[in-house]
């Protein structure tokens, strides 16, 4: 067995298409190892050495590896022989024994390099600014996602992407509530350009939770829930048609004693992890508690609102509320702003492994677009919009939702179509949606 590891992009942006150039260091270091495998390879291409850390798998002897850059390489075992001191001597020509070229397609349709754009943005319009990698993951965790679907381990519809809305205290919806999702969609959108297999991304609002433990009115919570789903879906229709098939909503959930149960038993799980010292930290309680004061009604309930989010996030795969979508589902993409970070340090710190969940932040909603800044003149009419962009100094974070929006292709007028036909809907049609829950 020799060790898979990823190749640095920087080091081998410049691969050949023949094997004439390609030759090898005359030494691998065993560091140790007896069993015959090896640790650490360096090849050299176009006479710059490309090395892999010690780490990470490479693949076994004889097998073909696809490199960046559609390159094979085929490793013989008739090179490795143990020497003194722990060290394997090759042979320089022996022990890539071929070369070939292969399309992007058949490797995986499209590079680590790429799909890390696409997922962080980088290539992105400005106004959608970056995507971070939250919940302190490793980040090479993260781009050992994008090597696995490169190299046709993962498929992209393997992943699942996740946003949760929160509820005004009023039940009012601002004008740039679907700010938020952009990044998603964005990311759904490049992977249907690059030809790959799209990912599901369920948008779900828990919105009898955020009733009961901020001492809302349910019937309002229902409305506004019914209200932004439309919202939320008639925006993707008309901006985003070519993915809105894997627009998934879940508004108006319910919290009954099973949901009550599932989060009380994250939040013994959180109480335990801080006890015994492992990764919750005082500092980050701390934290979920200004979080608290900032956006909930009610308090010393910190840590229930992160079991929620944990549960929310698949912390535990049993308990999901959406176990109907994880069928063939190994990672979990959820989206949040500001305002999750701390929640998805949390989570990530109590997952149970079932899932790998990479949270991603964004700038956008850093005003969380589900809540109306009134002393902030949040517009929550397309004909306030006029007014608010007009101040001397509009909020800047308000400012930005809004400016993604224009940038997506929306204008006040398409807004107030879509938004107000959302607003509008019959008595029946809200007992409709409420009982659906029950």
């Amino acid at each position: 067995m020799v060790t898979r590891a990823s190749l640095k992009n920087d080091c081998i942006s410049k691969m050949i298409n023949d094997s004439d150039n390609i030759h090898t260091n005359n030494e691998l270091d065993r560091s140790g190892q007896t069993d015959g495998t090896v640790n650490s390879l360096s090849v050299a291409v176009t006479e710059r050495s490309v090395n892999t850390p010690d780490d990470k798998a490479l693949g076994s002897i004889g097998e073909q590896i696809a490199l960046p850059d559609a390159i094979l390489v085929t490793i013989s075992p008739t090179t490795l022989a143990p020497q003194q001191d722990n060290a394997l001597t090759l042979s320089p020509t022996a022990v890539v024994t071929s070369v070939t070229t292969r399309s992007l397609a058949s490797v995986g349709g499209i590079t680590a390099v790429a799909l890390s754009k696409i997922f962080r943005l980088k290539e992105a319009i400005d106004t959608l600014g970056s995507l971070r990698l939250g919940g302190n993951v490793p980040p090479e965790n993260f781009e050992r996602m994008f090597r696995d679907i490169e190299r046709g381990r993962l498929n992209t519809n393997e992943l699942l992407l996740t946003a949760g809305i929160g509820l005004d205290e009023h039940g009012s919806i601002p004008v740039r509530l679907p700010a938020f999702l952009l990044p998603a969609l964005y990311i759904l959108e490049r992977l249907a350009d690059a030809k790959l297999s799209l990912p599901k991304f369920i948008v779900y609002q828990a919105t009898d939770f955020i009733c009961i433990n901020n001492r809302l009115n349910l019937q309002t919570g229902a409305q506004a829930a019914r209200n932004m789903e439309c919202y939320l879906s008639r925006y993707v229709e008309m901006f985003h048609p070519r993915i809105k098939s894997q627009l998934i909503y879940r508004f108006g959930l319910p919290y009954h004693e099973c949901e009550q149960e599932n989060v009380a038993t994250l939040k013994e799980r959180i109480e335990q992890n801080v006890r015994s010292r492992q990764k919750i930290s005082a500092t980050t309680i701390s934290a979920l508690e200004v979080s608290e004061k900032r956006h909930s009604n009610d308090s010393g309930k910190s840590l229930v609102y992160a079991a929620a989010n944990a549960l929310y996030s698949g912390a535990d795969a049993s308990l999901y509320p959406f176990k109907e979508y994880l069928d063939g589902v190994s990672v979990i993409l959820p989206l949040g702003g500001n305002a999750e970070k701390t929640f998805f340090e949390v989570t990530c710190a109590i997952a149970d492994g079932q899932m790998k969940i990479f949270p991603l932040l964004t700038t956008l909603g850093s005003r969380p677009t589900y809540y109306a800044y009134s002393g902030l003149a949040d517009p929550q009419t397309t004909a306030s919009i006029a007014s608010f962009m007009g101040q001397t100094k509009p909020n800047v974070h308000i400012k930005a939702d809004l400016e993604a929006l224009f940038a997506d292709g929306a204008s006040i007028e398409k807004l107030a179509a879509i938004k107000e036909a959302a607003e509008a809907p019959s008595i029946d049609i809200c007992k409709d949606f409420i009982n659906k829950k029950i």
